[in-house]
């Protein structure tokens, strides 16, 4: 990982492996203008510029005979200057992609010759195959069975299993659809779950339990929790001492003074001090808490629905000594001009997500605040860099730091679950000499600056380009 040996390597091959990367994740985008071309072209300028950095440093090797190199005879590089002249000819290059080919050769030759005794392979192979073609008409057959016994199941009882994680065939799904017979039969017995589909569904279930626990908070972004919190009740004192929260009440009930008695869809910012009272009474006393909240987001260019990411919220335990808390990306702005993943970082935070809770009411009464989930975050802010950039040169990353406030403690507070936009990935800055302090374990808890990893996954990376 790049952002590991940040001011360890020389800049100039940190600046070549990013390169690469850049140029890799540029050239991969289902969907390319001019602007993402001269993004391209200006990545592997900036690989070769910096190169010769690396052989200088006795760092360029061979794969196989780890001696040391010095020349950049790679034909796989020498083809890279044809990727943009090829995108004008051709489009997007992934569209073009010999992966099918690859696997076709793999599952039609390699796999079946792997089980001949390396005799006459011909024969075997198509034995082999005869066989598995056999195997294969019959899955389909017992399948075609199954599925119409499940229809008609679903079709008498038409419950929703809320904290079921497999996919959930709404109304709206056309079973006589080819497609969709074609992806029960053939498609990747690996399905992702359609969470964009399932709140369509779970809104117009009169039956189904509020607040939904399946739900849109945008066109482009669904989260889902599971229909059984992790703890089902438990006061609020007892949650602070769990997860470690000492401003977990002051948090609340300035939540509650502000924005939480309406139980209308408003933004909540964290903004200073708490306003309420320390000794501010709560018109609660028990808290449902979960351990993991899943997000799905639309694919970036509107190609596919990618699988949901888990944010996790885990306390401390015997296993983990600091707990596990996912950083994510929240929207503090609610003009709605700019909505994630178009908005980049304009108009969010960054922030580690401690607590994900819903407020339980005295029992026999309903009020409007325990209709929200809400999360207990702390702020994680961005540090500006030399000559007012915001992102740090070498690795062209936003750079980040626990926010504090003036007593010392984390910046905390409350948001609404509706406000969270994206899973993200934090990576310690460990310097040019790692603290031996630091381990697996208490890294994400101890290292007081981070970098926000872009490279964690491609549709990420597209979001925060510009920001």
């Amino acid at each position: 990982m790049v952002a590991l040996i940040a001011d360890t390597a020389p800049p100039g091959i940190i600046i070549a492996g990013r390169m690469l990367m850049d140029f890799q994740y540029l050239s991969q985008a289902p969907m390319i203008d001019e602007l993402h071309c001269g993004l391209i072209l200006d990545a592997l300028e900036q690989f070769h510029d910096h190169k010769q950095e690396v052989i200088a440093c006795v760092a360029h090797r061979g794969a196989k005979s780890k001696s040391v190199l010095d020349n950049w005879y790679i034909p796989k590089l020498e083809l890279m200057q044809s990727v943009v002249p090829s995108i004008h000819q051709v489009g997007s290059l992934v569209q073009w992609s010999v992966d099918t080919t690859e696997h076709a050769h793999i599952t039609l030759i390699k796999d079946p010759a792997d089980s001949t005794n390396h005799n006459n392979y011909d024969v075997q192979i198509c034995r082999f195959l005869d066989w598995n073609e056999k195997c294969r008409n019959f899955q389909i057959t017992t399948s075609i069975i199954a599925q119409s016994q499940s229809h008609r199941q679903a079709a008498a009882s038409p419950t929703i299993d809320d904290d079921s994680d497999s996919d959930v065939r709404g109304p709206g799904v056309n079973e006589a659809d080819p497609q969709t017979a074609a992806d029960d039969l053939w498609g990747s017995r690996h399905k992702v779950t359609n969470f964009f589909k399932k709140a369509q569904q779970v809104s117009s279930d009169i039956k189904a339990a509020k607040p939904l626990r399946t739900f849109l908070v945008s066109p482009s972004m669904a989260i889902h929790l599971n229909f059984d919190a992790s703890i089902q009740r438990i006061s609020v004192d007892v949650v602070t001492e769990k997860f470690s929260l000492p401003d977990l009440w002051g948090a609340l009930t300035d939540y509650v003074e502000r924005e939480g008695r309406t139980g209308l869809p408003t933004f909540h910012k964290l903004e200073g001090p708490h306003r309420a009272k320390p000794d501010a009474p709560l018109p609660f006393d028990d808290l449902r808490v979960w351990f993991k909240v899943r997000i799905q987001q639309a694919s970036y260019h509107g190609q596919s629905t990618p699988p949901a990411l888990t944010v996790n919220v885990s306390p401390l335990s015997a296993t983990g000594k600091y707990g596990h808390y996912d950083a994510a990306i929240f929207t503090v702005d609610d003009t709605k001009l700019d909505q994630w993943p178009a908005s980049g970082l304009k108009g969010h935070i960054v922030v580690e997500v401690h607590l994900v809770i819903q407020p339980l009411p005295p029992r026999g009464k309903t009020t409007p605040w325990a209709a929200r989930f809400l999360t207990y975050v702390q702020c994680l802010d961005v540090v500006p860099q030399q000559r007012g950039n915001l992102l740090e040169y070498t690795m062209q990353m936003h750079v980040l730091k626990c926010a504090m406030r003036s007593a010392g403690v984390p910046f905390g507070g409350i948001l609404l679950l509706d406000q969270l936009c994206s899973f993200t990935h934090i990576v310690p800055h460990f310097g040019p000499v790692a603290d031996p302090c630091l381990t697996e374990e208490n890294s994400a808890h101890s290292a007081p600056v981070f970098f926000l990893n872009k490279y964690i996954d491609k549709e990420f990376y597209y979001a925060i380009l510009n920001s």
